[in-house]
């Protein structure tokens, strides 16, 4: 299954790994970044665990 992003999604992401970034150093944004990756991978497996957005009809 593959995983959709919107626009929005993205800008936030990018957003949160600078901040976290200058805020926190390499180490805890990596590992954000890892745990994100982790959570999105079970989304795939297991799509009911995720929220329905009406707005996108996903």
């Amino acid at each position: 299954m593959e995983s959709i992003w919107s626009e929005t999604a993205k800008r936030n992401y990018k957003q949160n790994l600078n901040y976290l970034l200058e805020e926190w150093g390499y180490s805890v944004m990596k590992n954000f970044i890892l745990k994100l990756e982790d959570i999105v991978e079970k989304l795939k497996m297991f799509p009911e665990m995720g929220a329905f957005d009406k707005q996108i009809g996903y």
